[in-house]
């Protein structure tokens, strides 16, 4: 009896979740589908798969195969996957210090957290007199410092120059180099690394 219940509430429980991923099938499909001006015949066309299966799928009242799946997300030009992914969210908010790290007086704060791999976008902030070293990356990679506010300099091994509001520094070949504010304000600046050290 007590595993008839049991077995009765997982078959409840498998059907909910079918029911939910034909909801976001239907509802990422017609989503999809529009956003590229596409009309199921277009997407039939395509995909190779017929138009009522199309419209079936749309409704929420298809079990479709894996193969029609894949059909229809190549046609679309997306990973099978995002044809049963949850929306994803438009905006999301990340509070200001975060995630912020370093020492007293200098903080450096992730601009973009879920930025491409080989891309690392900062926020860098340096109280007066105070110098933030950063690591060597590799051969390739390149460091761009551009400089918002107070006066900074940018040094790599003999090699200085000195950045001022709106100025721009690059620094090539991965090397490392250090970040100074000579000055008697706050210099905030922002680094972007690109290569492949930034993974």
């Amino acid at each position: 009896m007590l595993f008839g219940a049991l077995g009765g509430l997982e078959l409840g429980y498998v059907m909910n979740v079918l029911d939910h991923l034909s909801a976001r099938l239907a509802d990422n499909l017609r989503r999809l589908r529009e956003a590229r001006g596409l009309t199921q015949q277009d997407l039939c066309e395509a995909s190779g798969v017929p138009r009522p299966t199309l419209a079936h799928l749309e409704s929420g009242s298809a079990n479709p195969t894996l193969s029609v799946l894949a059909r229809v997300a190549a046609a679309l030009s997306v990973p099978m996957e995002e044809l049963v992914a949850a929306e994803p969210q438009v905006l999301e908010f990340h509070p200001a210090n975060a995630d912020h790290k370093g020492d007293a007086g200098a903080s450096v704060a992730a601009i973009c957290p879920d930025a491409p791999t080989g891309l690392l976008v900062e926020r860098v902030e340096l109280e007066p007199r105070r110098e933030l070293p950063r690591e060597a990356g590799r051969q390739a990679d390149r460091t761009y410092v551009t400089c918002e506010r107070g006066e900074l300099e940018v040094v790599s091994g003999e090699e200085r120059c000195t950045l001022r509001a709106g100025d721009l520094a690059i620094v090539r070949r991965g090397a490392s180099h250090s970040l100074s504010n000579r000055g008697r304000a706050r210099a905030v600046a922002y680094s972007i690394r690109v290569g492949a050290w930034a993974g």
